[in-house]
């Protein structure tokens, strides 16, 4: 499975989980994520 294929799955995913509310959770994920100092370059 290509890295491709991996990321559309989880979009697939989160659209079915979420529906029309996905980017919104997407977005609250990624905040949340950034006030914890995740995800950050090192």
């Amino acid at each position: 499975m290509t890295h491709d294929q991996l990321l559309w799955g989880a979009v697939s995913m989160l659209m079915k989980q979420h529906g029309e509310r996905a980017p919104r959770k997407v977005a609250e994920r990624i905040g949340t994520l950034a006030v914890e100092g995740k995800g950050t370059a090192s």
